[in-house]
């Protein structure tokens, strides 16, 4: 009987988090902070940036990884459009999830329930082939990052990403 109510409690808790990860989701995707020119890619044919987030978090270990700044292929393939961290694409996502199975000890269901976004939400604008991240760019963006720690409750935080 208090496993039963134990579980009910988590569960309720998840929805709750889920719930405030969507609103911040749709609160930063109407965000024009870096919008002025030089700072972060506009598309055209929006008028505006694209912030990227994962694909319905749940952030239930309380676990965040925070890497530097959405791809160019997260932001602009049409089958993504989304952040990813996946072990087979992306180089990126193939060391942090080996990290957190070697290291960390996770299991790759458990992978799943790990919260995973950048230091910065839109891709920066290019500059030769590579998209630095300005420390502008980095304020502008700290409101959300410190959001997303109390939103989804975060208890872990790990940022020095380097494959």
């Amino acid at each position: 009987m208090r496993a039963a109510i134990a579980r009910r409690m988590i569960d309720s808790m998840s929805i709750d988090r889920r719930q405030r990860l969507a609103t911040l989701q749709a609160d930063a995707s109407a965000c024009t902070r870096c919008h002025e020119p030089g700072l972060v890619h506009v598309e055209p044919r929006l008028g505006r940036a694209s912030p990227l987030f994962q694909r319905s978090p749940s952030g239930a270990l309380g676990i965040l990884v925070i890497g530097e700044a959405p791809n160019w292929d997260d932001t602009f393939d049409p089958a993504k459009r989304y952040l990813t961290y996946d072990a087979d694409t992306d180089p990126t996502g193939s060391f942090v999830r080996r990290l957190l199975v070697e290291e960390v000890g996770l299991t790759d269901s458990e992978i799943d329930d790990v919260l995973f976004t950048n230091a910065v939400l839109c891709l920066p604008i290019a500059k030769g082939e590579k998209y630095p991240v300005s420390t502008k760019q980095l304020d502008h963006c700290r409101s959300w990052l410190v959001r997303l720690m109390d939103d989804a409750e975060v208890k872990v935080v790990d940022g020095r990403l380097s494959s």
